[in-house]
């Protein structure tokens, strides 16, 4: 009997150090444009604020890569796997200027996460397309959906004073949002911080990604209507029909 108990514990040990060890690849694409130059203080502090929420879950392995991209210096690898105490942003490492080659940085971001795991790809930006030479709005839309779909990648799109969930979903984007730039940066990566660990419980546990979908849009969706109320009706409306 005793023996029994104590290959039972080392049987439990041995899971509880396998959902320790689960490893989840965080990638942000950060919009280092010269229009981002208000948003550089919020979009430090909310990265960083983000980044803290996720050191709360002490069952995952989280490393963390984070790129920047303006015209024409193209996209930047700020840090690249990093452990959660070195993935800061700083003055220093986040600068901007220049145009927003959105599709280009988008295809490069892509390619370069495949050889990551349990990918969770955040895509932050405050204007549309204007400078991309390599990829097409088609090509980018077609990236992410396989992703998504063949990967179960989770894939969040944010937008500043646009209208981000109609981009992202032209993107192929389930998870879009639009956010008030000058209100609701913080609020907004704390919420993606928290719909991040939900993915990560989910995907720890052996379940489909997918199922933390409308989730997501649950947990974002009050910082989006904050800035367009009408946005709600207009989500709520396409949710249902891609339920059904």
């Amino acid at each position: 009997m005793a023996k029994k108990i104590e290959e039972r514990v080392e049987e439990l040990e041995a899971e509880i150090a396998k959902l320790k060890g689960f490893t989840t690849d965080v990638v942000v694409l950060i919009d280092g444009s010269g229009s981002m130059g208000p948003l550089v203080k919020d979009t430090i502090s909310g990265f960083n604020s983000f980044i803290d929420g996720l050191k709360n879950d002490d069952k995952t392995t989280y490393r963390v890569t984070a790129i920047s991209f303006d015209s024409p210096a193209g996209s930047k690898i700020i840090f690249e796997s990093a452990p959660l105490d070195k993935a800061v942003l700083t003055h220093s490492n986040y600068r901007v200027g220049g145009g927003t080659p959105l599709l280009d940085a988008v295809g490069d971001t892509v390619h370069l996460a495949d050889k990551l795991q349990n990918v969770q790809l955040v895509i932050i930006t405050d204007g549309e397309e204007n400078s991309s030479r390599r990829f097409t709005s088609e090509q980018v839309k077609q990236l992410l959906q396989d992703r998504q779909e063949k990967k179960d990648w989770a894939i969040t799109y944010l937008g500043a004073n646009q209208d981000g969930w109609s981009t992202g979903m032209n993107l192929g984007i389930q998870n879009s949002y639009t956010f008030n730039a000058n209100v609701d940066l913080p609020r907004t990566f704390a919420n993606v911080s928290a719909s991040s660990a939900m993915y990560t419980s989910t995907r720890s546990e052996g379940r489909l990604a997918s199922s933390v979908s409308r989730q997501d849009i649950g947990a974002v969706m009050d910082v989006a209507t904050d800035l367009n109320p009408e946005l709600k009706d207009q989500v709520d409306t396409d949710n249902t029909n891609s339920v059904q």
